[in-house]
């Protein structure tokens, strides 16, 4: 018989046992591991036990980690041991012990993004919480306060509400261009002033550059795409206005401004407002056609005055002619009533001569 058998055989029970105890170790380890982690994660976690599967007020919490004092308020002695509507009164009413209930006898998580909790001993607060099943009736439950997320998304939603609100009062919508991304993003007013749908294009979709441009008279796209292209590459902002056909085929006036937002000395967007400038335009048109007819209109009265200066001058002369002095004092005109005459088509100055003659 080999001498070295026994010794291997030896050495392989002693590999078996050495595996076998550090297997064992591992998972003995397990507990150990899942309680460092329970107890230094940010978020909180219960776990209850449903005593009575059929009774949803059996729910009993059995731990609770370090940070839910933080949380809530409550510290875990706070809590452990009590049913959860000893601890949480409220949240029945919200239907939550019902629901954890059913995470228990469905084995299938549920998340709730946003209850809002508070008592005489939990301060009010927005939480977000997912139940997710665990063996022998229990549920656990991990939760985080987004008191504050939700203070900041209400205050964002509350700005952007005014913004569109301003927006669509003042016909005025704005744009942003990505140049990494090549993304186009419109405010709601813009799609408004185009009359297209906020739907009707994949939001970013680059696509929205074509869509305005076709919108443009055929004469002015290049000028308008040439100074989007020197604003995005070499960061030059633009002040434009340009004539506008809707989708509907309404035509409308706009004004565009643009101007690049740079980073290291590179362009990375470029953000705009589009306004739709039909009513000045207008009134600047009326103002236009109004103050050409008032001067036509003191032109017409200035050819009017000069023939009856002239039909005066005449009438003086003829008096001198038959020994009588002229009817007519025409001094301003000149000492003889003979010099040319330069009268104004201001009716201001007109209005002033006649007073003078009065």
């Amino acid at each position: 018989m080999n001498p070295l058998i026994p010794d291997i055989a030896t050495s392989a029970d002693m590999h078996y046992q050495t595996r076998n105890a550090l297997a064992s170790r591992r998972i003995e380890d397990k507990p150990q591991r899942s309680q460092l982690i329970s107890e230094n994660i940010p978020v909180g976690l219960y776990i209850y036990h449903q005593e009575d599967v059929s009774d949803d007020r059996t729910l009993r919490m059995i731990y609770a980690n370090p940070i839910v004092k933080t949380l809530t308020g409550l510290s875990p002695e706070d809590v452990v041991g009590k049913t959860l509507d000893e601890n949480f009164p409220g949240l029945r009413a919200k239907g939550i012990p019902q629901r954890y209930a059913e995470v228990v006898r469905s084995q299938i998580a549920n998340s709730f993004e946003d209850i809002t909790y508070g008592d005489d001993r939990v301060p009010l607060a927005s939480f977000a919480v997912r139940a997710f099943p665990l063996p022998d009736n229990h549920v656990g439950v991990v939760f985080e306060n987004i008191t504050e997320r939700k203070r900041i998304e209400t205050a964002a939603t509350r700005s952007l509400v005014l913004l569109e609100a301003t927006q669509r009062l003042v016909h005025v919508g704005g744009w942003e261009w990505d140049n990494e991304r090549q993304t186009m993003t419109w405010t709601d007013e813009t799609y408004r002033i185009h009359d297209m749908q906020t739907n009707e294009l994949v939001a970013g979709s680059p696509k929205h550059i074509a869509r305005s441009l076709a919108c443009y008279d055929p004469s002015d796209r290049p000028i308008i795409e040439a100074a989007f292209r020197r604003c995005a590459e070499e960061g030059i902002a633009y002040d434009l206005e340009f004539p506008l056909t809707r989708i509907d085929q309404r035509r409308i006036w706009i004004r565009t401004i643009a101007e690049a937002i740079k980073e290291d000395g590179r362009v990375v967007k470029v953000i705009g407002t589009i306004a739709d400038i039909t009513e000045r335009k207008q009134a600047e048109e009326d103002l236009k056609c109004k103050n050409d007819e008032l001067t036509r209109f003191n032109k017409a009265a200035a050819d009017r005055e000069m023939r009856m200066i002239e039909l005066k001058h005449k009438i003086n002369e003829l008096s001198r002619r038959l020994g009588e002095p002229p009817p007519y004092a025409l001094a301003f005109l000149g000492q003889d009533g003979s010099e040319k005459l330069s009268v104004s088509t201001d009716p201001l100055q007109t209005n002033n001569r006649d007073e003078n003659k009065a």
